[in-house]
């Protein structure tokens, strides 16, 4: 008997149903609406179907899907936490590398959703859940449609404002992988300005956006291009797959280093026996003997390297968070500072 939580999701959607008599089963509100409910039963049961097969650290786990009380059913693994805009409505903004570091294990997940040949289409900070350990989980396939080959079936029209491209406007124009890159686009925007991006539609003619940089100027130039081109409102503009944007994202935490590594901490005017030393990250003066080893030493208020080092971005095999580790020297061993697997040894 396992002893994991799961939560039970119901196919009821608000119209055309209704609950009968034993306020148990599930019927049709009228005879004209049988059609439209049991069309959507089926497409939930193979939505069930194919998420079943996921196994995934970073996709909601779907452990079993029946048929019961007129209806269907998901058992899908119970996490506590709280999504990402609770988390930010909690604590603020994310930074540009915490917001990269929380949705490289998502795109990771992403990947191999669109491998199954499924789009999320819904993907917002409401759908990323932050579970216990900072395991961001990719929630809610509500709106997933198969797609097919090069092109994808005809969709209803399933969207969130400001998270959706322009091509999930119109049911019968082509979506792909490249459609959901636009959501992650638009939640990394999100994250770290607090604000909703312009709605697609009303960008059609002008085809301008505030950049995320405009609100928040500590945002890097690259986050910044990284952004607007999962963004574009022409699909082919946009990073095409999720290891495309995968690898931007990367990119930009290595480029990152680097500059950290170069930018050593600013010394101010020593007092007697003591150096003073400014923080590169949160301008802190810290205070510090004569002869401290400075690359050995962490800011006091926000814990930064004073003189920042070469550091490795390793993604645990298990659950995908993103580890930094010193470059040099090589650690002889490693465990994920998230679900503590051992995943580097020598």
């Amino acid at each position: 008997c396992s002893s994991d939580l799961l939560a039970i999701k119901e196919f009821f959607p608000p119209h055309p149903v209704l609950r009968a008599y034993d306020r148990q089963s599930v019927v049709a509100d009228s005879p004209a609406n049988e059609s439209i409910f049991h069309e959507g039963l089926a497409g939930f049961l193979k939505e069930a179907r194919t998420l079943a097969r996921f196994d995934h650290m970073n996709v909601v786990r779907v452990r079993n899907y029946f048929e019961a009380n007129g209806t269907a059913y998901l058992v899908m693994d119970y996490y506590e936490g709280f999504n990402l805009s609770e988390v930010m409505a909690k604590r603020g903004l994310f930074s540009e590398a915490e917001a990269i570091k929380l949705m490289i294990p998502v795109l990771d997940g992403l990947r191999t959703v669109h491998e199954n040949g499924i789009l999320h289409r819904d993907i917002k900070p409401e759908n990323v859940y932050l579970a216990t350990g900072s395991r961001p989980i990719l929630l809610d396939f509500g709106a997933a449609r198969a797609a097919v080959g090069a092109k994808t079936q005809n969709m209803t029209m399933v969207l969130t404002p400001g998270f959706a491209p322009i091509e999930q406007y119109s049911s019968n124009t082509r979506q792909g992988p490249y459609s959901d890159i636009y959501a992650v686009g638009a939640t990394l925007y999100y994250l770290t300005t607090g604000r909703i991006p312009t709605e697609a539609t009303n960008r059609v003619g002008q085809e301008t956006i505030v950049p995320p940089k405009s609100w928040q100027s500590a945002l890097s130039a690259s986050f910044n291009e990284v952004v607007l081109e999962a963004m574009a409102l022409k699909a082919e503009e946009r990073p095409q797959t999720a290891q495309d944007m995968l690898d931007r994202l990367f990119d930009i935490l290595e480029k990152r280093n680097r500059s950290a590594v170069g930018a050593a901490g600013k010394t101010t005017e020593s007092e007697s026996g003591v150096r003073l030393m400014t923080c590169p990250t949160c301008d802190s003066v810290n205070r510090l003997p004569e002869n401290a080893v400075l690359d050995q030493v962490c800011c006091g208020q926000c814990g930064t390297f004073l003189l920042p080092r070469p550091h490795l971005f390793v993604a645990c095999p298990k659950c995908h968070t993103i580890n930094q580790l010193p470059a040099s020297p090589k650690p002889r061993n490693a465990w994920c500072g998230a679900c503590k697997t051992k995943f580097w040894s020598e």
